[in-house]
């Protein structure tokens, strides 16, 4: 994905840094469509969820103790991967899809999960997931910076010119 999704989105883009979508790979199991995969076999009481967002192959863990793992689906705090505000919720630096992300995680908050554990900063409690969830609703793939709109999904053509 391409979508930067913070106000510093129009730095990067033109800062020449590698901002192409990453090659394809064929996966051992794929998940699409809300599937999960039963984790019980492994000794860990919850389900491997399919959640797209962050990125189309996203995958997010749902455990029994009301503990999500959902990596990049959403971030928390601010300086080096949420050291100050950790408790706030915000969108990770890409984000493929907002409105898929904000179904994504109202649908765990509506399911029980409690705890919301993320690769940058956290972890985040239901209540504050939630007002990220309903914060994310009214936004489309890509982010107006500007009077431009940046693309997000990896099926679009690399962008031909910086964004200004």
């Amino acid at each position: 994905t391409y979508c930067v999704t913070h106000w510093w989105g129009p730095l990067f883009l033109r800062s020449g840094l590698p901002g192409e979508p990453y090659l394809p790979f064929t996966p051992d199991i794929l998940l699409q469509d809300g599937a999960t995969i039963d984790l019980s076999g492994y000794g860990i009481e919850g389900v491997a969820r399919h959640t797209p967002g962050h990125t189309a192959g996203s995958v997010s863990v749902e455990l029994g103790s009301g503990d999500a793992l959902v990596g990049d689906l959403i971030a928390s705090g601010v300086f080096l991967g949420g050291l100050i505000r950790k408790g706030h919720a915000m969108r990770p630096p890409f984000e493929d899809d907002p409105q898929a992300v904000s179904g994504e995680l109202m649908g765990m908050v509506e399911a029980g999960m409690q705890r919301f554990h993320m690769g940058h900063g956290g972890p985040l409690a239901a209540k504050e997931v939630r007002r990220h969830a309903l914060s994310l609703r009214n936004l489309k793939r890509g982010r107006k910076y500007g009077m431009q709109t940046v693309g997000c999904a990896c099926s679009e053509p690399k962008l031909a010119e910086p964004v200004k």
